[in-house]
């Protein structure tokens, strides 16, 4: 077997990285989005748990209910086709430049997780399921904006401080 020999020229230098931040349009659309999932979601929280008033037979949902659930549900289409968007323009480039691996997988595996338990809310039966799955789905979405405030904040002043604009 022959040992393959080297040219004798060096291989050309790899080309930097692209950078992994988003366009403004692109970060207005991430941002607004997810502020529309956390206001839906907190509006439906106070409906579904503090509004509901005593009804002869239980509790009886809020009028406006509904209505947040039907928004956040309209959000939560928006932030799938966002998220997949976020996958080849910025998580791929940030990873192979290995910055904001631990904070940004946590957020993409939380947003995996609402995902599966959003579908849970809708597609799982038994009641004591679905309270179990309701109890996460809004409990890790209500954690959700202080790791991407931290995702951020982090990675922007740590970029800053490497390569200034």
């Amino acid at each position: 077997m022959a040992l393959r020999q080297r040219s004798p020229h060096p291989s050309p230098p790899a080309a930097p990285l692209a950078r992994a931040r988003l366009s403004s349009a692109h970060e207005w659309c991430v941002y607004a989005t997810f502020a529309a999932l956390v206001v839906t979601g907190c509006g439906w929280l106070l409906c579904h748990y503090v509004l509901a008033e005593a009804g002869e037979f239980g509790p009886l949902p809020h009028p406006l209910e509904g209505l947040w659930l039907q928004l956040h549900g309209a959000a939560g289409m928006i932030a799938l086709v966002l998220f997949g968007s976020l996958l080849p323009s910025h998580m791929l480039r940030a990873w192979s430049s290995r910055r904001g691996r631990a904070s940004g997988g946590t957020l993409a595996g939380l947003f995996m997780l609402l995902t599966v338990t959003g579908y849970g809310l809708y597609y799982v039966g038994g009641e004591s399921l679905r309270q179990w799955i309701s109890v996460v789905h809004w409990a890790v979405g209500l954690g959700i904006p202080v790791l991407l405030t931290a995702h951020v904040y982090t990675l922007r002043t740590k970029l800053r401080a490497v390569c200034p604009d």
